[in-house]
């Protein structure tokens, strides 16, 4: 992971974060909705973000692939 991509990984964990306490204290039902929407999108830029391999992984990939030929 470069550090752009930690970066941007910290600012959604930190909103993730803010929706989740929100829930618990607004009362109102459709907030609470349009929140836990907000919590999944959050969820799945996380998740696709921690699954994103380094820049690294690939530079040794090719350079392995030069070495052979």
């Amino acid at each position: 992971m470069n550090q752009r991509d930690a970066l941007k990984l910290a600012g959604l964990q930190w909103q993730y974060a803010g929706y989740k306490w929100l829930i618990t204290v607004v009362d109102d039902i459709q907030a609470i909705k349009k929140y836990l929407r907000k919590i999944r999108t959050y969820e799945k830029e996380i998740a696709k973000i921690k699954s994103r391999p380094g820049r690294r992984l690939g530079a040794v990939k090719t350079a392995a692939k030069k070495m052979s030929i």
